[in-house]
């Protein structure tokens, strides 16, 4: 039984052949974790990835994901581990591509001692739920803010 799920971005980005070879080698999966649009053209166009995990702005990363759905290649949104309202805006984009299957690392609430907003998102059984309240969903916490603060 193979318990990787993937190799992400296991060579240098700009060596698209490593990842071809790879790819013909392997039966895992490889990942490319990208956020610049010639980038993952690119690299769809030489077959290089089976899936991506995409960044870059918010507007970027929906292109990206619109991109990578055309092309058939499952995407992720990559987070930098997060705060809470950061990781409510890639829960929402995220929820808003097609492209979006894979499993995300969108998880900073649990590694942190706090997130910064008053509710933490729902996360069970490995989902997030979408927060549904005005704006993003979720409320900073202004004191936590103010504890947190370094002058």
């Amino acid at each position: 039984m193979n318990n990787v799920q993937c190799f992400e971005s296991p060579f240098d980005h700009g060596n698209l052949d490593w990842y071809v070879l790879a790819r013909q080698k392997m039966n895992t999966p490889v990942a490319l974790h990208l956020d610049d649009p010639r980038a993952v053209i690119e690299a769809i166009k030489r077959e290089a990835a089976d899936w991506l995990n995409l960044g870059g702005p918010m507007t970027t990363f929906y292109k990206l994901a619109a991109v990578a759905e055309y092309a058939g290649i499952p995407a992720w949104h990559g987070s930098g581990v997060g705060l809470g309202i950061s990781e409510a805006a890639y829960t929402h984009i995220s929820a808003a591509c097609n492209a979006v299957t894979l499993t995300s690392d969108i998880c900073g609430e649990t590694l942190r001692v706090d997130d910064l907003i008053k509710e933490p998102m729902e996360i069970k059984d490995g989902f997030v739920r979408v927060p549904e309240k005005p704006g993003l969903g979720v409320e900073l916490d202004e004191d936590a803010l103010d504890r947190y603060r370094v002058a």
